[in-house]
């Protein structure tokens, strides 16, 4: 796609659609990717009949306190048998994973446990309320996945403009985006995730693994361009815009480690894609408003003949 508005080659929107399917199958249930499960009758919930985690959990160390490790010791259907054998060494990436509050694998798994002795030691079996609890616990770790989004105060603006100060802030803004996003990058990203579902090896997500660092590169360049009052706006947009590629990369480059967050994200990626693309037809709106002309030997010239991916 190219930034004057034409539209992206169907080759790669066949690519990406195919791609999205695929790994978000192989990295997820059906239910976690919108597939409805059957519904059986649905009767309320009593909640005033209902225990506290306390009830049925047992407060080993007498702490005060129920820890997620006391919960599983206290429902496991044989309390004798312990969650670790004596003398098993944990896998020490697994156990780096379990510890890690931003792992939503790990968040999603402990609250689906959490949640499934809760609803057990309740007599709730329904498949309405457990399939309410689902999307609940799963929409928690969606909305974790929304990028930060930048404002005024967190960017560099410059206290006066003119035509040669806007014209400048244009030559650097086309430097920086120049290598957003290419054709190899749209070849290797997904593709290198889908190998990695398929083969287990995790060298396969080299390439999105360096594409996420390198956007994030130009995010940081970002940061530290003088903004021309007038493009303030813009320039959060196109900001925005490149935050929420890169982490949609990052996302999708932690496949092996976090799954469930990487699922999560498949499924924005051809949106996200395309409202990157985006990015150079707006600033290109922005100098057209300010009558800024760029000639072709200026790296702003992209703003008049429209970025097209190579």
């Amino acid at each position: 796609m190219n930034h004057d508005g034409k539209a992206i080659s169907p080759i790669f929107l066949i690519l990406i659609g195919f791609l999205v399917l695929t790994v978000a199958s192989a990295l997820v249930p059906a239910r976690f990717i919108g597939l409805k499960q059957p519904r059986s009758s649905y009767t309320p919930i009593d909640y005033t009949k209902l225990k506290t985690v306390e009830e049925f959990t047992k407060d080993a160390d007498n702490d005060g306190k129920i820890t997620w490790r006391e919960l599983v010791e206290s429902n496991v259907d044989d309390p004798t048998v312990p969650i670790v054998e004596e003398g098993d060494t944990p896998d020490p990436e697994i156990a780096k994973a379990l510890s890690d509050p931003n792992n939503l694998t790990a968040s999603l798994t402990k609250n689906l446990y959490v949640t499934s002795v809760y609803l057990k030691n309740n007599n709730i079996t329904d498949e309405e309320s457990q399939r309410r609890a689902m999307e609940g616990l799963t929409q928690e770790e969606i909305d974790k996945t929304v990028s930060k989004k930048y404002l005024p105060p967190d960017i560099k603006v410059a206290k006066t403009e003119d035509r040669t100060t806007i014209k400048a802030y244009g030559n650097e803004m086309a430097k920086i985006l120049g290598n957003l996003i290419s054709k190899k990058n749209i070849e290797e990203d997904l593709p290198g995730v889908i190998l990695f579902t398929q083969k287990a090896d995790e060298a396969t997500l080299a390439p999105i693994i360096a594409d996420s660092k390198r956007v994030d590169g130009i995010f940081q360049k970002l940061l530290l361009v003088s903004v021309p009052p007038s493009a303030v706006i813009y320039h959060l947009i196109a900001l925005n815009q490149v935050v929420i590629y890169r982490d949609t990369l990052s996302n999708l480059s932690k496949a092996a480690t976090d799954p469930v967050r990487a699922a999560i994200t498949i499924q924005k990626y051809p949106d996200t894609l395309v409202a990157t693309l985006q990015t150079y037809k707006t600033l290109s709106d922005y100098f057209n408003l300010k009558n800024i002309a760029f000639s072709p030997n200026e790296p702003g010239y992209i703003y008049t003949v429209g970025y097209t991916l190579k």
